[in-house]
């Protein structure tokens, strides 16, 4: 998929047939650049008011809060202990956010083991903002097949109780996102070193850490309740192991792990109330929220219905209504002059407030951990290029922040 398709979408991510929304759903999962060993979802903004399908048996993908932290490691001198590979290496995180994260406990460590069939599983850490929460698990005894994706059959996980919220997850393999959003390796090689099999297909690189163990990372997103994750009860059960290839499971071991503890994390985050507008788009950005893991952005944006179709099941054209969507919110410039155009990991979610506002919000987890302080201005997606060219500093509207 090129940087056209995806964007496109993305902009049409809103309340559309099922038929529609599983083909974006699907695209969305390489946002930018078909970014492999990484997946993301983008849903509508008021979760409440939308029905929403959840499956308990989405292979990988389903929910799991897992990792939360018991204390935060504060000071000069704070030694990082148990700092996760797919989260540290990620999203890029210095030695230096290390320390701010843990002094300001939105990094914590819930350092629990639970070992069954063999296998031990330990929620070792979470990143937590005011509206998503990055977990990871370390999975110890597991044989995986070589070449193969490994998979938990069913993850399901309540926060105080509840489990309202939208999510995305994958087992770590040592891909992470380049600073223009495209796939890159960890390691430092070149992503034209991998092989591809015998259908073209590219092989993935290994699952397996060097120590033999495995990792699981979650992100949690809950857009329409601020503070949600913070200080709350959580429970993960984690069932059966096995291997996952074009999106359908095949079981290997039996097994099944269960934590319980209280999630921590920090709501510090740099807003702004703004009032520019988005060129002749008709809209306006009114309000601004950085975290070091996400950015959302507010828009005033008066309704327009579209007329759309698609081809359902049977080969037959239907129409569709939806609204017009405004410019997307991309990624910001630095004040050192450090842009970022693709920030986007996932999940996300885009939308209007209610269904009576024509306040606009687009938030979503972002790709690496960031300053706010150090945030100059937002990009904004103003024209695609034609074909495959990258997007340049005329591709985006700016909104200086002040």
């Amino acid at each position: 998929m090129n940087k056209k398709d995806a964007i496109e979408i993305l902009r049409k991510e809103v309340e559309i047939p099922d038929a529609v929304r599983e083909k974006a759903d699907a695209a969305l999962a390489q946002i930018q650049s078909s970014r492999a060993g990484q997946r993301g979802k983008v849903l509508p903004y008021n979760q409440a008011s939308r029905p929403r399908k959840r499956s308990r048996k989405r292979v990988v993908l389903i929910s799991a809060a897992a990792v939360a932290s018991l204390f935060a490691l504060t000071g000069a001198a704070a030694v990082y202990r148990n700092w996760s590979r797919s989260l540290s290496e990620g999203l890029h995180v210095s030695e230096e956010q290390k320390q701010e994260l843990e002094s300001n406990q939105m990094a914590a460590f819930a350092e629990q083991s639970c070992t069954d069939n063999g296998i031990t599983v330990t929620a070792q850490q979470s990143i937590t903002d005011n509206y998503y929460s990055h977990l990871s698990f370390k999975v110890e005894g597991y044989d995986l097949e070589e070449g193969a994706e490994p998979a938990f059959e069913t993850i399901s996980i309540t926060v105080d109780g509840r489990d309202d919220f939208s999510w995305s997850g994958s087992f770590y393999n040592g891909v992470i996102s380049d600073e223009y959003g495209r796939p890159a390796l960890a390691d430092g090689s070149s992503w034209e070193s991998l092989e591809t099999d015998e259908n073209g297909v590219l092989i993935q690189p290994s699952y397996v850490m060097k120590d033999g163990s495995l990792e699981f990372q979650v992100t949690l997103a809950k857009t329409d309740e601020k503070g949600f994750f913070l200080n709350k009860p959580v429970h993960v059960e984690l069932t059966n192991l096995g291997t996952v290839a074009r999106a359908e499971y095949s079981p290997v071991l039996e097994g099944s792990w269960t934590f319980d503890w209280n999630l921590q994390g920090s709501g510090e985050a740099k807003e702004y109330d703004l009032n520019v507008p988005l060129g002749d788009s008709g809209a306006a950005v009114t309000h601004a929220e950085i975290s070091p893991i996400s950015l959302t952005a507010e828009y005033q944006f008066p309704r327009q219905e579209i007329t759309d179709q698609y081809t359902d099941e049977n080969g037959e054209i239907q129409e569709y209504t939806l609204y017009e969507e405004p410019p997307a919110l991309m990624g910001v410039r630095l004040k050192d002059g450090t842009s970022y155009p693709y920030l986007y990991m996932g999940p996300g979610s885009m939308g209007y407030k209610d269904e009576s506002s024509d306040t606009y919000v687009y938030s979503f987890a972002i790709d690496r951990v960031l300053d706010p302080e150090q945030v100059e201005c937002l990009l904004f997606l103003k024209e695609v290029p034609e074909g495959d060219g990258a997007l340049e500093e005329a591709s985006f509207y700016e909104v200086p922040l002040q």
